[in-house]
């Protein structure tokens, strides 16, 4: 999840991690298999996350993440490819997506491998 504000940001995020415990608590997920699940559990990742749970959250200051005030999609595209980069992340794609007939409507996907 991204947004080029901290509260957008969240939002997105909570939006995603909602959708993917969803979608794995429904089973609606049609390509995996029992095959794709491990047949014996990893204990020491169990206990990871048990410990992420139980040791409760960490303090995020929204207020020292500066907001940026972008004029155009593609300057924010830019700043986000930008930050991309600085997380060491050398390969991006971009796939501009057909939005006929909303002539006003861009929509892009954003593939990292």
């Amino acid at each position: 999840a991204a947004g080029f504000d901290a509260a957008s940001a969240i939002v997105h995020a909570i939006y995603e991690a909602a959708q993917s415990r969803l979608t794995a608590i429904s089973g609606a997920r049609d390509d995996l298999t029992r095959t794709s699940y491990p047949k014996y559990p990893d204990w020491q990742k169990i206990a990871a996350h048990r410990r992420l749970l139980s040791d409760g959250p960490r303090d995020v200051h929204f207020h020292a993440i500066a907001g940026q005030n972008y004029t155009s999609a593609g300057n924010r595209m830019s700043a986000l490819l930008a930050q991309i980069e600085g997380a060491g992340v050398d390969t991006v794609y971009m796939i501009q997506l057909d939005t006929r007939p909303l002539g006003d409507l861009s929509v892009v996907r954003i593939v990292i491998p």
